[in-house]
């Protein structure tokens, strides 16, 4: 019997179990299958895990923090943030920058309208990559504290009085003009200790500072 004979008598076999032999390739189309789809998606999402994280830094970027308990209560210099404290830092290898980040709450404020953000304090090298659509980056020659308002801040603002918040509720903008018209900045209040150990509250006080620019974007993106 050669090559032929044996073909031939295959596909005979195949023929009269006709049932059979579809149930037999369908079965094996989709196993094959689901194993592909498997591995694609696993690839694909591994890959929108890895550009996720590299677009956001969290693969590059390494956040030291100071402050908290620890820090507080210990008596080694070591452990203070301080301007030495960065300067080993870009003496470290593999170290590409070290840009310094002072952060706190604070409360913006335009008539009805207010919301709580945090505000950063960078430098000026990092301060000057920020793209802006109205106004300008703040500078440290300007003379005076300005604000740099990031595109999706005015979707936060709501009506102090009944809690509202025009964005999240109609999709409609909150009347606020970040640019043209005055904003206040409230921070929390502060203690102060009297010398009998006794603590005393300071209310916090509305500052003005100018708004210097928004950074470019629409409220959606990020």
């Amino acid at each position: 019997m050669n090559f032929l004979d044996i073909v031939l008598m295959s596909i005979g076999n195949l023929w009269r179990r006709k049932l059979r032999t579809l149930l037999t390739v369908l079965g094996v189309i989709i196993g094959a299958t689901s194993v592909v789809v498997m591995l694609s998606l696993g690839i694909g999402l591994k890959a929108s895990v890895m550009e996720n994280e590299e677009q956001y830094g969290a693969m590059t970027e390494i956040q030291v923090s100071g402050g908290g308990y620890y820090m507080e209560n210990s008596s080694s210099s070591d452990l203070l943030l301080n301007d030495e404290a960065l300067a080993n830092f870009k003496g470290m290898e593999n170290v590409e920058s070290v840009h310094p980040k002072l952060a706190m709450a604070g409360n913006l404020i335009q008539g009805k309208w207010s919301t709580w953000v945090t505000i950063y304090g960078i430098d000026q090298q990092e301060l000057d990559k920020i793209e802006v659509d109205e106004g300008k980056v703040p500078t440290a020659n300007s003379g005076k504290m300005e604000l740099l308002i990031g595109n999706q801040i005015i979707t936060n603002f709501s009506n102090e009085k009944t809690g509202e918040n025009p964005y999240w509720e109609t999709g409609e903008l909150p009347d606020v003009d970040l640019m043209e018209k005055k904003i206040f900045t409230k921070f929390d209040s502060t203690y102060e200790t009297k010398p009998d150990g006794s603590q005393v509250e300071i209310p916090a006080k509305k500052n003005i500072f100018p708004v210097a620019g928004i950074v470019a974007g629409g409220v959606e993106d990020y």
